[in-house]
């Protein structure tokens, strides 16, 4: 799952601020939370 994500990621870096507000809004993503920071 996270490989994945990271993956899309990287094909995908307009969709990080979408997937930003989704993290935000969802308190079950800590490891999201790192993978965008670490990107």
């Amino acid at each position: 799952m996270r490989a994945r994500v990271r993956r899309r990621l990287g094909d995908l870096p307009g969709m990080h601020e979408d997937l930003r507000r989704a993290v935000v809004a969802d308190p079950d993503t800590d490891w999201i939370r790192r993978e965008l920071a670490e990107t």
